[in-house]
């Protein structure tokens, strides 16, 4: 998963999804479209 840890991954999305309106919000959730350190900055 593009070297992002499993459990940083979900915590981030299930916090970000609530504010998704369009679908290009939820396409820069995909995992490859992250790196870990926009997952360690939230």
């Amino acid at each position: 998963m593009n070297n992002l840890s499993v459990i940083d991954y979900f915590n981030y999305i299930l916090r970000k999804i609530p504010y998704c309106e369009i679908k290009e919000d939820y396409q820069k959730l995909l995992p490859f479209n992250l790196s870990a350190e926009e997952l360690k900055a939230v």
